[in-house]
């Protein structure tokens, strides 16, 4: 049994600040690199040995895709395992409510009995009457409103 070896090698110029961007372009934010001299082109080798091949019911996978070349001294500086932050699922615009609405949700509630419990949520925010809420209330007062059973 004879075993080939494959050598790879890549020259570039700007691999350093290639890597650079895709690290930055992946992870979203920028990436500190120590600066490379711009004269020295940078190169990386790899060998890979390889197995003679033999039939099989295994299907051939290419020697590129299963082994990534990146020099291990670089690795961790240039493509950091930090997982990419998770973006929250967008939500819609905070609803916007008026003096209106926030009257009717109460009135409903003060039908369905729940006098005392409309009475107790405008002594909460300091007011007697919805009218006298801030505007900066609103949203807080329309959650409460919606705890007590009302529907805003």
């Amino acid at each position: 049994m004879t075993t080939d070896t494959i050598s790879i090698t890549i020259h570039s110029p700007d691999l350093v600040q290639a890597l650079k961007q895709l690290a930055e372009v992946l992870t979203g934010k920028p990436t500190l690199l120590p600066e490379q001299p711009a004269a020295a082109p940078s190169a990386i080798e790899a060998t890979i040995p390889t197995v003679p091949q033999t039939p099989s019911a295994v299907p051939a996978v290419p020697v590129a895709a299963a082994v990534p070349v990146v020099p291990p001294a670089q690795s961790a500086a240039v493509l950091p395992m930090t997982p990419a932050p998770i973006n929250p699922v967008p939500v819609g615009a905070a609803p916007t409510y008026t003096i209106d609405a926030l009257a009717r949700a109460g009135a409903t509630l003060v039908q369905l009995g729940k006098m005392d419990d409309a009475v107790a949520l405008l002594a909460k925010y300091g007011v007697p009457t919805v009218n006298q809420l801030k505007p900066e209330q609103y949203g807080a007062f329309a959650t409460d409103l919606r705890a007590l059973g009302a529907q805003v």
